[in-house]
């Protein structure tokens, strides 16, 4: 069995006050993660304005503060539609990442998914499928 924590999501600031929003938080929340039996952790990036982004900037602070806190530990990301609202932002963004995740999670129900998982493929990110629905 595989535990994988998915620290944050996609949601708000209003959700908990302790959700973890900024790579510090992340960090210290997938740390503590780790230390309690997860083999995996799937974050949402944000960038400085606490939004979800897929941004070079916020995913490679992001990808490189849980690196240094989670050594060895498998790194995920979300990549939906939802977070830069525009699919050739998304490919940009991705062709832009320094600090690579391991994989990344492609919701298969989204117009962009092959053309997302083929800008994954390109850069050696491995894809975890996102799947909604039976016929995904």
């Amino acid at each position: 069995m595989i535990v994988q924590a998915c620290i944050n999501g996609a949601r708000g600031a209003d959700f908990h006050p302790a959700l973890p929003l900024d790579p510090d938080a992340m960090a210290r929340d997938g740390a503590a993660s780790v230390a309690a039996g997860a083999a995996e952790l799937h974050v949402h990036a944000r960038g400085a304005d606490r939004q979800e982004s897929l941004a070079p900037e916020a995913m490679d602070r992001t990808v490189t503060a849980l690196r240094r806190a989670c050594p060895g530990t498998l790194i995920g990301v979300s990549t939906g539609a939802w977070i830069e609202k525009d699919d050739r932002r998304t490919i940009a963004a991705i062709a832009g990442w320094h600090e690579l995740p391991d994989y990344a999670s492609v919701n298969l129900s989204e117009a962009a998914a092959p053309e997302v998982m083929e800008a994954l493929r390109n850069r050696g990110v491995d894809i975890e499928a996102g799947l909604a629905s039976i016929g995904d």
